[in-house]
């Protein structure tokens, strides 16, 4: 099995190199490669290619070792690849033309590597996460095993390390919002929330096979950033595709490329704004029904940031709201 890993950056170079030395240390019998995607402009593209190289030594222009049988994206500026010390695993790092959003990051590498029949499998991975050992290898067993194609790793919390994230999404329609299963739960608990009752993995970790992305297609770009995982893995669910690898471990650092952090105050107005804005936009592609429900579920979000006494993120919301309603989708217009 070859599972090319893929890696949506945003100029933080020190969570890459943290995430690679993970990686580097994977165990299995599984070959893989690292594909990373610089969404945050020629500067970061240069710091973080210079903090790989520091990790792996010399690199090489992308012309002089291509990445097997797949051509140049369009949406890829330069690349270079790398090598990692103890794996020995190629890493290549690639400059986006512009920032393509999550959703775009990943599908700049899908498109490319589809096209050669070595990859089996495609593993998205969080840039701040590090994960365990057997992560991709559990991953890659219990797809096999149930004869599934998309599976997600349990997250865990970085800081905390035996204590859960998520084990995966569950839409809750009444509530207008995905829930983390087993959320702040000890990992040595007994696993309360059943298999089937999973709807999405976490994007934070999720892999998928070849025949799985044959079936369901690429991650939704419309969302930007929060949601296209939710949706990808209800399209996988939807096919009788999905299933969960509670073997796999990945600990996630969380927000530190967007500042979607835990504190209401100290979210990023960006990561509110999409937020506020993918639920509707969900909606109204998922179940439109429920559409006049979530708008009024939604309009307390700007009233939780006025409690907290961050007017920037209330403000933030309301536009997210404003924009949801109208349909709008992609990167915002005000977002360089």
């Amino acid at each position: 099995m070859a599972t090319a890993v893929i890696i949506v950056s945003y100029g933080r170079p020190d969570d890459i190199v943290d995430c690679l030395r993970a990686i580097d240390q994977l165990q299995g019998e599984n070959e893989f490669a690292v594909f990373i995607v610089e969404n945050g402009g020629p500067a970061a593209y240069e710091s973080i290619s210079r903090a790989v190289f520091e990790l792996c030594g010399a690199g090489v222009d992308e012309s002089a070792a291509a990445v097997g049988k797949a051509p140049r994206s369009p949406r890829h500026l330069h690349c270079h690849a790398f090598t990692l010390p103890s794996s020995g695993a190629g890493v290549h790092v690639a400059e986006a033309n512009e920032n393509l959003g999550y959703a775009g990051g990943v599908n700049s590498w899908l498109e490319r590597l589809f096209r050669d029949a070595r990859w089996d499998g495609f593993w998205i991975l969080n840039p701040d996460t590090t994960p365990e050992p057997m992560a991709l290898a559990a991953l890659i067993d219990v797809c096999a095993q149930s004869n599934r194609g998309m599976a997600g790793s349990v997250i865990l919390n970085y800081r905390n390390r035996d204590r859960i994230a998520t084990r995966g999404l569950r839409w809750r329609r009444w509530r207008a919002r995905a829930v983390c299963m087993d959320h702040g739960r000890a990992l040595s608990d007994p696993i309360l929330d059943p298999l089937d009752e999973i709807d999405a993995p976490s994007g934070t970790s999720i892999y998928v096979t070849r025949s799985c992305l044959q079936t369901i297609g690429l991650m939704n770009e419309d969302y930007f950033l929060y949601f296209e995982d939710l949706e990808w893995g209800m399209r996988a669910k939807a096919a009788g595709l999905l299933c969960r690898a509670d073997g796999s471990f990945v600990p996630h650092k969380y927000g530190s490329t967007l500042g979607s952090a835990s504190r209401r105050a100290d979210r990023s107005p960006l990561s509110v704004y999409l937020d506020a804005r993918n639920t509707l936009l969900f909606i109204k592609n998922n179940d439109s029904g429920l559409l006049a429900w979530a708008i009024a579920c939604s309009l307390m979000k700007p009233l939780e940031f006025c409690a907290v006494g961050s007017i920037q993120n209330a403000r933030a919301a309301l536009s997210g709201i404003v924009a949801g309603v109208k349909g709008e989708c992609g990167k915002p217009k005000w977002h360089e």
